[in-house]
Order: structure tokens, then C-alpha cells, then sequence
């Protein structure tokens, strides 16, 4: 028995001094543990302020290139700005000398002409068209000029609006005037008639027709009887010029040859077949009409060398609005400014489209 409480008693003692005393660790370790974890205390914060300072640069990178951004976007406006208003300033100021030179031609023409003029109508009157085509370029020329110059919002509005009008008038014009080209072919063989009846009383008709009939190789307006309304080449008008033609009729004479004044003398009482080779028997209105589609080429070319710099000015005019005055409406203004974190104020918002 005595054994067995000895043998009992020694576990409890073990355990009970294993559990109260500590167990024992050397100073060099407690040294070297503290060591160890200022050590990876120190690396930590390095990386930290590394990691803080790499934030920092990226962010004063990125304000940088903002910035130059912001600085590229206003040099490209400006040089926009400048450009814009230079051509709108030099094509205004050349159509304002033209429109000038026309109108002083027209009105010099104008005065001579009111020592001879006979005609009651103004259509076939040059001065008045030049007088009408000089007033209408010089004025809107003008406003062009000044509106680009004082950066006048409402100037360049009436510009723009001015030019846009004239584009589509002149193209109505030219749509009509073919899908109605037997009427226009009509109204302009009545009023060359007219022109004919005063042939030698209006000079400036006289110098027109004498012109197209030499150029075109043509007489009268839709064929040579058409002089037949005039009083001096009426066939029961006395004198030599009755039944006959003006001499710009005749067929071309040969060089260093004297012209004959008479040579349609007695044509109009005459067979088409028998003057074919005395004058020319085709009208002069055919005449230019067949010109014109032999020439095509030529005639395209200048109807776009009339429609283009209007075309260009009004899309000019308009840049120059929006570029000038940024308060002016812009639809879609932030697809077109993605350069621009946020967009202007006047910017129309665009339509949302559903993917």
C-alpha cells in the first residue's frame, strides 16, 4: 500500500511543478527575437512609405499630363479660332472687291445706256443684272467682313443665313430650269424676239446678239425668220434691208477677205435649203444648248467654281460661330470634346442610343 500511494503521489508532483514553473530561455535569444522583429518593424514602414511615395508621383504625373493636355487643347482651339476667322476675312474681302468692280460696271453701263434705252422690260437689260448681282455681293460681302472683324454674332448669322439662301436658291434654280426646260427654252426665245424688234436701238442687245451669232455660227433666236419681226429686215419694210438678215448671220468669210455688210440681203423669202450656204439657218437658243452638253466638262467645272466657295463659306460661317462664341448651342458636345473631362455648359446632351 505504501508503495502503490508512493508511486501515485510522484505523477502528481511532476505535474503540479511542470505547470507552476516556467521554463527557462536565455537572454542572447530574448535579444536577438527583439532585434529580429524591430527589424521586419523598419522594412514595413520603408515599404509603406516607398508605396506612398509611388501614389504620389503617379498623381502629380497624372495632374501633369493634364495639364499639358489642357494646355494642347486650347493651343489647337485658338489655332482653330485664328484660322477660321482668317479665311471667312479673306474670302468676304475678295467676293466685296468683285461685288464692287460688278456694280461699278453695271452702273457706268447703265447710264450709257438710258441715252439710247428703248426696251420696256429689264430682262434683257446687262447693266440691270450687273447693277443686281454687284448690290447683292457687295452688301452681303460686306456684312461677311465686318462680322468676321468685330466677331459679331448676329453679323455672322445674317452671313451664314445670307449665303445658305443663295446656295439653295441658285440650285432650285438650276433643278427648275431643267425639268422645265421647254418652258424656259420658250420664255427665252420671247424675249430674244423682243430684244430683235429693238435690235438697232439697244446697243448693248446689238453688241449680245452680234456676239452669239458670230461664236455659235447661229442667227436669230430659234431660227433666222425670227428677224422678221424686226421693222428695218421686214419683208414689206422699204429700204435694203427688208427680207434680209443682220450680216453676223453669214457664213464666216475667208481671211484677209473684206466683209460684206448685204450678204443676207433677200434670205427671208427664201427656201431653208437654198441659204445653207448664204447664212446660218439654225437658231442661236439651240445653238448655246448644244454647246453646252458638247461642253460639260467645262460647264461643271464652273458651276462648281461658283458653288463651292459658297458651300465653303457657309460651313466656314458656321465653325466660326460655334469657335467664336462657345455659348452657342453644339449638340453631342461631350463625343466631340473626349479630350475635355467634363464638358462645356451649353453643350446639348445627345440622344441615348440602346446598344
Amino acid at each position: 500500500m505504501k508503495l502503490m500511494k508512493s508511486a501515485v503521489s510522484k505523477p502528481t508532483k511532476i505535474r503540479s511543478h511542470s505547470v507552476r514553473s516556467a521554463p527557462f530561455i536565455p537572454r542572447s535569444v530574448l535579444i536577438g527575437a527583439s532585434v529580429y522583429q524591430s527589424n521586419i518593424t523598419g522594412q514595413t514602414a520603408r515599404g509603406d512609405a516607398v508605396q506612398s511615395s509611388s501614389v504620389g508621383d503617379e498623381k502629380q504625373e497624372v495632374h501633369r499630363s493634364g495639364s499639358n493636355m489642357s494646355n494642347d487643347v486650347r493651343y489647337c482651339e485658338r489655332f482653330s479660332y485664328v484660322f477660321l476667322k482668317f479665311t471667312v476675312i479673306v474670302y468676304a474681302t475678295i467676293f466685296w472687291l468683285i461685288g464692287g468692280f460688278i456694280l461699278a460696271i453695271g452702273i457706268y453701263a447703265e447710264v450709257e445706256r438710258q441715252r439710247y434705252k428703248t426696251l420696256e422690260g429689264v430682262f434683257l437689260a446687262p447693266a440691270i443684272i450687273l447693277i443686281v448681282l454687284g448690290v447683292v455681293m457687295f452688301i452681303v460681302s460686306f456684312i461677311g467682313v465686318l462680322a468676321s472683324l468685330r466677331d459679331n454674332l448676329m453679323l455672322l448669322k445674317v452671313f451664314l443665313y445670307t449665303l445658305t439662301v443663295c446656295l439653295i436658291l441658285e440650285l432650285l434654280g438650276g433643278i427648275l430650269a431643267l425639268a422645265f426646260r421647254h418652258q424656259t427654252v420658250d420664255l427665252l426665245n420671247k424675249n430674244i424676239r423682243k430684244g430683235v424688234v429693238n435690235y438697232y436701238d439697244d446697243l448693248d442687245f446689238k453688241n449680245i446678239m452680234d456676239f452669239v451669232q458670230r461664236k455659235f455660227k447661229c442667227c436669230g433666236g430659234q431660227e433666222y425668220k425670227d428677224w422678221e419681226v424686226n421693222m428695218y429686215h421686214n419683208c414689206t419694210a422699204p429700204g435694203p434691208l427688208a427680207c434680209g438678215v443682220p450680216y453676223t448671220c453669214c457664213l464666216e468669210n475667208k481671211p484677209n477677205e473684206v466683209t460684206n455688210t448685204l450678204c443676207g440681203y433677200k434670205v427671208l423669202d427664201k427656201e431653208r435649203l437654198a441659204l445653207q450656204n448664204v447664212i446660218y439657218i439654225r437658231g442661236c437658243t439651240d445653238a448655246v444648248f448644244i454647246w453646252f452638253m458638247d461642253n460639260y466638262k467645262i460647264m461643271a467645272g464652273l458651276l462648281l467654281g461658283i458653288l463651292f466657295p459658297q458651300a465653303s463659306s457657309a460651313a466656314h460661317s458656321q465653325r466660326a460661330v460655334r469657335s467664336t462664341f462657345p455659348d452657342y448651342p453644339r449638340p453631342c458636345c461631350h463625343r466631340t470634346h473626349q479630350h475635355i473631362s467634363r464638358p462645356h455648359a451649353s453643350c446639348m446632351p445627345c440622344p441615348s442610343v440602346d446598344p
